[in-house]
């Protein structure tokens, strides 16, 4: 980038170098210091902006929590408890109940279910990651199912190529 917000260039060949341009462009900044990427979208779950018939004017809590340095794509589902730092989330994707994700990416359609912890992971599109699971450094590959109570660390899992994302 020319350090003006007006453009990002990085090679992306490797599993590290996509996760480290997913963390790069999550906290990137316009030149107001704003986010760069967080404008023209709303979480599932989070409170209504339009018109209410309340009289408070004090915003909803959250019953989730998103880090600063977080992208979270449109129509993305968020349990209650669940704690996100910087990571990248893809579009319908669907987070369970008292979950915690750090430095991961997941794909668009991911489900997480309860009380799965995800730490610099990446997971590819549709993969399904089952309750009470762990996953420490790991790459979950496109349409894979990891099992409830997995618990991993430095893992490749996959029945395809890792992150073949074509239709089928």
């Amino acid at each position: 980038g020319d350090g003006k917000g007006g453009s990002f260039c990085m090679r992306v060949n490797t599993v590290p170098a996509y996760k480290r341009a997913n963390r790069e462009v999550a906290s990137l900044k316009d030149s107001e210091g704003k986010a760069f990427v967080t404008t023209g979208y709303r979480v599932s779950g989070a409170p209504s902006t339009g018109g209410s018939s309340s009289s408070s004017s004090r915003p909803q809590k959250l019953s989730f929590t998103i880090g600063k340095d977080c992208v979270v794509g449109e129509g993305v589902q968020i349990g209650k408890k669940t704690n996100i730092k910087k990571s990248v989330v893809g579009k319908y994707c669907k987070i369970g109940e008292k979950c915690r994700i750090t430095n991961c990416v997941l794909m668009d359609h991911v489900t997480v279910e309860g009380m799965v912890t995800l730490s610099d992971t990446v997971v590819c599109s549709n993969a399904n990651i089952q309750q009470m699971s762990s996953l420490d450094n790991c790459e979950v590959g496109c349409n894979f199912t990891i099992e409830s109570k997995t618990k991993a660390k430095k893992e490749q899992f996959s029945t395809e190529n890792f992150m073949d994302v074509t239709e089928k």
